[in-house]
């Protein structure tokens, strides 16, 4: 037996360690001295409860077992597999917001019907032979465009029911329009997860997020997206997404203690996310970002205490050490793709207004030109982070799998916007997910 390269530790107290697993997700907790032990190769003087759990959670591993290759095997897996369908749709670039960080240009450009019977034509070629057909719709702002949602949608579904294929779908929505009205109609049309996204309190997401002057004369957002956020978490679930930049970090406390956002508490799912200073027309450009947004170290820093504070006020939070699937970004995946307003096929949410992002168009599927023809799509689908010698050599591959693909192609990135943020706080993160597991397992034996 050997020990996983995959293995990482905390400490927890003077005398135990908090042991994870990155490739099985097993996490346990282990004395120091049967972890020294363990690191001697003399697991012959372990007890044979815990040498079965270390054996269970693939903290040993059998002497010819080949982690890299497993998930390499893994990672071919997931990006050529043929029983997917995956796509991004974005019925229009319009939106009805002008926020101080958005990568896209607002164009009010809207799917036209030609695209949407070419698109319709386009999805029905490329589900032959699927078992899965997954939609997120995404913009601009969706709900802009929201009979177009309406009209695929029911004809996806009816295709998926004639062919047997499991259809599902989700939402990214700036909130404004989670009418009552759009809600019903989101859940008819299978839609079962919606994201939005809330930067801070209201002086401050008002600053960040407002409603463009061509859609209002009251820019301030934040009491429109709580309020239809409140009614759309009875009937359907939301992930608060809180983008974080040098100009709100201070601001979290604030806002989840806020009146309307704390009536949210056990109905909603939150998650912090920095601020990137990437992607096609930036307004954060490269000499502003630098006292707008955290590279990944210095989030890193911070990410700790924002996920203490959200817990602290009593919200849900998913945060895991588990790398078991090695799954990698869709935008490597054969079967996945981004389809703009003019029906242009992009593998990368970051790519939408940068023409050299473009693999294809729906009336011409991209896998009818030969691959060695689309260099563009070739970039994508032959990315592998197992070329890269630090990312073979690196503990936390089964879950960073070489970083977001577009910053590495397209951005051309250093580590520092490149690498998994918890490369860099692994020890405290660990701790607090295992001293959280304690207290929920706690909660759970008596009932609260």
């Amino acid at each position: 037996m050997k020990l996983s390269y995959y293995n990482i530790t905390s400490e927890l107290n003077t005398n135990e360690l908090v042991l994870a697993n990155l490739l099985s997700g097993a996490i346990i907790t282990i004395s120091k001295d049967s972890y020294t032990l363990i690191q001697k190769n003399t697991e012959d003087k372990i007890p044979i409860p815990l040498l079965e759990k270390l054996i269970e959670g693939r903290f040993l591993i059998s002497d010819d077992f080949d982690e890299l290759n497993y998930i390499q095997t893994r990672l071919s897996y997931h990006k050529f597999r043929t029983d997917i369908l995956s796509l991004t749709i974005l019925p229009t670039l319009d939106c009805n917001f002008d926020c101080s960080y958005c990568y896209e240009n607002n164009a009010r450009t809207y799917m036209s019907n030609k695209t949407i019977n070419q698109l319709i034509n386009f999805v029905a070629v490329n589900l032959a032979g699927k078992k899965r057909f997954s939609v997120a719709w995404y913009g601009g702002e969706p709900l802009l465009a929201s009979d177009t949602i309406w009209k695929l949608s029911q004809v996806f579904i009816a295709m998926s029911e004639k062919l047997g294929i499991d259809y599902d779908a989700c939402i990214i929505t700036n909130g404004s329009l989670l009418t009552a009205e759009n809600i019903d109609k989101l859940i008819e049309y299978k839609v079962d997860s919606i994201q939005v996204t809330i930067d801070g309190p209201h002086d401050i997401h008002n600053t960040m997020r407002p409603f463009s002057c061509k859609y209002s004369m009251d820019t301030k957002s934040y009491d429109v997206i709580l309020d239809n956020i409140s009614s759309a978490c009875e009937k359907i679930n939301i992930n608060v997404r809180i983008n974080i930049g040098k100009d709100n970090y201070r601001q979290l406390k604030r806002l989840l203690n806020s009146t309307k956002f704390n009536n949210l508490k056990n109905k909603i799912n939150i998650y912090v996310s920095p601020i990137i200073p990437f992607g096609a027309g930036k307004k954060v450009n490269e000499t502003t970002f630098p006292t707008k947004c955290f590279d990944f170290p210095s989030f890193a820093g911070i990410e700790t205490e924002l996920y203490e504070i959200i817990q602290q006020a009593g919200f849900s939070t998913n945060f895991d050490f588990d790398g078991s699937n090695c799954n990698c970004c869709r935008a490597i995946c054969l079967n996945n793709y981004l389809v703009d307003p003019d029906g242009n096929l992009l593998k990368c949410w970051d790519s939408i207004g940068e023409d050299s992002g473009i693999v294809g168009h729906i009336s011409k599927c991209p896998k009818e030109i030969p691959m060695y023809q689309n260099k563009e799509l070739l970039k994508w689908i032959s990315f592998n982070p197992l070329d890269n010698i630090k990312c073979r050599k690196c503990k936390f591959l089964p879950i960073c799998m070489g970083g977001c693909p577009h910053r590495i192609i397209k951005d051309n990135v250093n580590d520092d916007y490149r690498c998994s943020v918890i490369k860099y706080n692994y020890k405290q993160m660990l701790k607090k997910l295992y001293v959280q597991s304690l207290t929920a397992e706690t909660n759970n034996e008596y009932g609260t």
